[in-house]
């Protein structure tokens, strides 16, 4: 499953993160973008990002691309989450692989989490879903922290800087 809007948003702020940092005699910034439904997104972002920026600006800022698998372990400074789902595709994401799953995802980013999604609350069919926790963690964490919002379903991103508390355990 894929989503070009958001696979297109992505390569959109990353690639402006990338030539914004050129200049910049400093350490360039380590970048992950995590697909939460399957590889076929990281793959489509993957040859857009080399088509865009070329190999040499994906090894200079670190950049890993894949599912929350992996990325146990590894952390990067900027990550960048694609909920990959549609409104018209929305599958329900409720078991407890899922949570685990978004709770790496979350926990990966050592500066800020970029949220790149194309649904509202409202497109999400459960209250169970591990969707609508990921979506109002970032909200609340926005508002907590009152950072700038990159972007939202209508122009593709939220983004927050993160912390390293587990937010998914279920009770």
């Amino acid at each position: 499953k894929v989503n070009e809007q958001e696979a297109d948003k992505i390569v959109e702020l990353v690639r402006e993160m990338m030539m914004d940092s050129s200049d910049n005699k400093s350490r360039p910034r380590s970048i992950g973008i995590i697909s939460l439904i399957g590889d076929e997104q990281s793959r489509l972002i993957r040859g857009r990002l080399l088509d865009s920026c070329g190999p040499e600006y994906l090894a200079r800022h670190d950049v890993l691309i894949g599912d929350p698998p992996q990325f146990q372990g590894a952390e990067r400074d900027v990550v960048f989450l694609s909920m990959v789902c549609s409104r018209e595709n929305c599958p329900t994401q409720n078991q407890q692989f899922h949570f685990q799953r978004a709770n790496v995802a979350l926990s990966r980013a050592r500066d800020r989490i970029v949220l790149v999604r194309s649904i509202d609350l409202a497109d999400i069919p459960s209250l169970e879903d591990v969707k609508v926790t990921i979506i109002e963690f970032v909200m609340s964490a926005n508002e907590v922290i009152n950072s700038e919002v990159v972007a939202s379903p209508e122009n593709g991103a939220d983004a927050r800087r993160p912390h390293r508390k587990n937010c998914f355990g279920r009770e």
